[in-house]
């Protein structure tokens, strides 16, 4: 998904709506990534070029990160009356007249009566898939959104293309940066599933208001990139707001990808109609997040809740190596049903012991 840039010179602020526009200006001159992603069970493989284009005089710089996204709040928002979490995102789906379109219809064949890649969907996405929901439903955009990890990634939070974009939502690191994901050796914002949440929405809704609030263009230059939605544009002799999706001169991956956002949607609304039984999730959030206030081993982790340290790893897929960050973030998502032991646990154990070094001495042929 993601776009290469160079630098510019603002930085982001917290508040929402001063992000909002600020960020803007940001893709105002962010031309895109051409994509091209595999939709199979597995990690995503994803042909896409990473291209940047700025604007002509205008001298950027990269800002500092946005830490306030790194690990976003909880949410202990549950609305009632849905018996699940597919059934909560159903009555939240905007773009269902477009499901019909010829080319959305041809794309359902990939998805209809493959049981095993819902099935591996559902599995992936159940940890993370409720504080999604509630993101998307608390900015008020289309349901939809939240299928899109599906496409770019199969909800794989270590998906990594050839042209290294990573996560759920398929940023490359300029771009990354540059909506405020923390990139180093201990953690990567781009496989935090809450940051690159935030991140990934964040840069949708700029899309969103650049294309006069046409979600099937702004789905389209996630994938392609609003650069080259807007020369679609100029090759038409038309100025935005005057063509839909369906006119545009658009690359062939991109012509196929907003069509299948769309074609799992329709199968999310009326599985049974496709051979499809969807696993039930739980409207309820499945994690806890606890800020540990200090760098802590995820073996530690395991440990203190019993479990396995690919548990915990999986639970929290932002940590590059064996333990937290050692300035920040240094919060691990754990088993909602489990927080409270691990924070009796952790008030039980000297910081000191947080982190476990082995001591090694350097011997004569030692090599790295």
């Amino acid at each position: 998904m993601a776009l290469c840039m160079n630098t510019f010179n603002m930085k982001l602020n917290a508040g929402p709506r001063t992000r909002a526009a600020q960020l803007l200006l940001l893709c105002a001159i962010l031309i895109g990534c051409q994509t091209s992603t595999e939709l199979k069970p597995g990690p995503a493989q994803s042909n896409r070029t990473q291209q940047a284009e700025l604007t002509e005089g205008v001298r950027l710089e990269r800002p500092h990160a946005n830490t306030s996204a790194l690990v976003p709040r909880e949410t202990s928002e549950t609305p009632a009356g849905y018996s699940s979490l597919w059934e909560r995102m159903r009555a939240s789906l905007q773009l269902s007249p477009y499901y019909s379109h010829s080319a959305v219809l041809e794309q359902l064949p990939r998805y209809s009566e493959n049981q095993r890649y819902f099935d591996l969907i559902t599995e992936r996405a159940s940890p993370f898939l409720f504080w999604i929901v509630a993101e998307i439903e608390r900015r008020g955009l289309p349901m939809e959104l939240a299928l899109l990890p599906m496409v770019e990634s199969t909800f794989n939070p270590a998906a990594h293309s050839r042209q290294n974009a990573v996560g759920l939502w398929q940023f490359v690191a300029p771009t990354a940066r540059s909506f405020g994901l923390q990139q180093d050796w201990w953690f990567d914002g781009r496989r935090d599933p809450r940051a690159s949440t935030v991140a990934a929405l964040d840069y949708l809704e700029v899309l969103n208001d650049q294309f006069d609030g046409d979600w099937l263009i702004t789905l389209a230059a996630y994938n392609t990139g609003g650069g080259n939605v807007r020369r679609a544009f100029r090759r038409r002799g038309a100025e935005i707001g005057e063509l839909d999706f369906w006119e545009l001169p658009l690359a062939p991956e991109t012509r196929s990808h907003v069509p299948r956002v769309l074609a799992l949607a329709q199968i999310v609304l009326n599985p049974q109609d496709h051979g499809i039984e969807l696993a039930k999730i739980a409207n309820e959030e499945p994690l806890a997040l606890v800020d540990v206030g200090s760098q802590i081993d995820l073996a530690q982790v395991a440990a203190m809740l019993d479990v396995d340290l690919e548990t915990i790893r999986s639970l929290n897929p932002g940590y590059l190596q064996w333990a937290t960050h050692p300035e920040q973030p240094q919060i691990v998502a754990v088993p909602k049903q489990m927080k409270n032991q691990f924070q009796n646990s952790l008030a039980s154990l000297d910081r000191s012991r947080y982190v476990s070094w082995e001591h090694y001495r350097i011997r004569p042929g030692d090599t790295l």
